[in-house]
């Protein structure tokens, strides 16, 4: 069985994987699915899992979140192959700026074709990603998701350093520890920030599609 867009039936407003009143019995089916034993599978497609599925997943259990990354290195230059652009030896610096997301590859690759007569480099040249309005639709739907403590910790980590720890949010904003860490795991679960480790140190950051958008909302663009 395969259930898309689950995010439908969790509360928007708040952190994730909460689902809305009237849906609290999926929950207790999920729950279920999880916990016991049968031939059955099911398949959950969502911008972010039900707080159940996170709490059922384990190495040795029956059920597995999996992130959809970006398209392998390999696959993401066929996307711009089929436009026909030119620069490929610029192609991994636009594949890595939209993190190899074919939607988006797609969109920004049928722009460059049409009015930069496929030159890769012409776009580049720009400080600014480019996101047409269809970006922006998805983006409005998802981020408008957020509660107001995620979006709090959105802004500041788009309008700071270019990567933060978790020490340098609890120090400079005005949030608790309590409300930084579930707002982190929340967002990290809705797959809009990320994360890496350099010296020891876990350093968090915005992909650049989504930190774009959020300075154009600020910019009031």
């Amino acid at each position: 069985m395969i259930l898309d867009d689950v995010q439908m039936i969790l509360n928007g407003g708040e952190l994730a994987g909460h689902y809305q009143p009237d849906y609290q019995e999926y929950g207790e089916f999920f729950r279920r699915l999880g916990e016991f034993s049968h031939n059955s599978c099911l398949l959950l497609l969502s911008w972010e899992p039900p707080t159940d599925i996170c709490q059922l997943e384990a190495e040795n259990a029956p059920v597995r979140c999996l992130a959809l990354n970006g398209l392998e290195a390999s696959a993401a230059p066929e996307i711009l192959r089929e436009k026909e652009l030119l620069d490929e030896a610029q192609w991994p610096d636009l594949i890595h700026q939209y993190r190899g997301h074919p939607f988006w590859l797609k969109i920004v690759a049928s722009t460059i074709r049409d009015l930069f007569s496929g030159r890769v480099s012409e776009l580049l040249k720009y400080e600014s990603l480019f996101l047409d309005e269809s970006f922006k639709e998805k983006l409005d739907r998802q981020l408008s998701r957020l509660s107001d403590v995620e979006k709090k910790v959105m802004l500041y980590l788009v309008t700071g350093e270019k990567s933060v720890t978790i020490a340098s949010l609890v120090q400079e904003s005005e949030l608790s520890l309590s409300e930084i860490l579930n707002a982190m795991q929340s967002l990290e679960r809705r797959s809009l920030i990320e994360k890496n480790t350099q010296d020891s140190e876990t350093l968090f950051t915005v992909q650049p599609v989504i930190q774009e958008y959020l300075l154009g909302q600020e910019r009031g663009s």
